[in-house]
Parts: C-alpha cells; sequence; structure tokens
C-alpha cells in the first residue's frame, strides 16, 4: 500500500462565510455587568432584545444604516444601475436617485421610516450619496448649492465618469 498525503482542507472561516451568505458570526464579547443590565432593561422597554439591541447601537455608533436601511439602499442602487451607464450620467445624479425617492409612494414612505431620527437620516443619506459614486465608478467635481427645505437632502456632490 503506498501513503496517500491526506489533502490539506482550508481552515474554517465564519468570517469569510458571512461575507458570502449574510450570515451572523458568533463573538464572544466582555461587558461589564452594569451595561449589560442596562441593555437588557433597555431591550425589555422597547420590545426588542438584547443582541438586536446591541447591533442597533453598534451601527448607530460607527455610521452605518439599520437593516433596513441597508436593504433600502440596495433598492436605490439596482436604480442607479438600471438607469444609468457609468459612462454617461448626468452631474447631478445624487440628486436625481434621490427625486427620484421622492416621487415614488413606496420608496419615500419607507425612506420616511427609515430615517425617523435625524442620526439615522445624515447616515442613510451619506450612504446613498457614496452607493452612487461607487456604483458609477464616479469622481467628484464640486458641490451642488443648497437646496430647498422641500428636498430630502440639503447638498450633494457633483459626479463625473472616470475618464
Amino acid at each position: 500500500m503506498g501513503n496517500k498525503t491526506a489533502k490539506k482542507r482550508k481552515p474554517f472561516d465564519p468570517d469569510e462565510l458571512n461575507e458570502l451568505f449574510g450570515l451572523t458570526v458568533v463573538k464572544t464579547v466582555r461587558i461589564p455587568t452594569e451595561l449589560c443590565q442596562q441593555v437588557e432593561s433597555w431591550a425589555k422597554k422597547t420590545g426588542s432584545n438584547f443582541n438586536d439591541t446591541v447591533i442597533t447601537a453598534l451601527r448607530a455608533h460607527i455610521g452605518l444604516p439599520s437593516e433596513a436601511g441597508v436593504l433600502f439602499i440596495h433598492r436605490i442602487f439596482d436604480w442607479v444601475v438600471k438607469t444609468y451607464k457609468k459612462s454617461e450620467f448626468p452631474e447631478n445624479v445624487t440628486h436625481k436617485a434621490f427625486q427620484h425617492i421622492q416621487n415614488t409612494p413606496e420608496l419615500l414612505k419607507e425612506y420616511q421610516q427609515i430615517t425617523m431620527q435625524r442620526e439615522n437620516k445624515e447616515i442613510i443619506n451619506r450612504r446613498i450619496g457614496k452607493m452612487v459614486k461607487q456604483a458609477l465608478d464616479a469622481v467628484v467635481v464640486g458641490r451642488s448649492l443648497p437646496l430647498g427645505k422641500e428636498e430630502l437632502i440639503t447638498t450633494y456632490a457633483l459626479l463625473r465618469p472616470k475618464t
């Protein structure tokens, strides 16, 4: 019998699977007892649970949109890439994306729900702006003049295709 060498397998990496499939990862974090009790209390008051409360707090602290916000931004991303080519779009494409939200009742209602708190609105608006720039592989060429109060945003980056 010949020696068979076992094929080396790559070690299991839960973070890699999370990136591929959007799964969750279990991490152990040491939390002071008092803070843990406060989070549990807050979760109970708001009809939530410990995990969801911690995830929401972490997202807010580091400036990430909520899960609903992420899904909303993906819907706007789909619209942007279906509507514009990377090589051809107006400089005010970010404003056009927000006008699309404002002029589509279903999107406007969803936007209003996820941006009820001022901090959430700032996070979502910034993320949509960055997403438009990245989706179109654009460069910033300036800023708009301030927009009116009836707009969802106050100003936006002027974008052009990369050359």
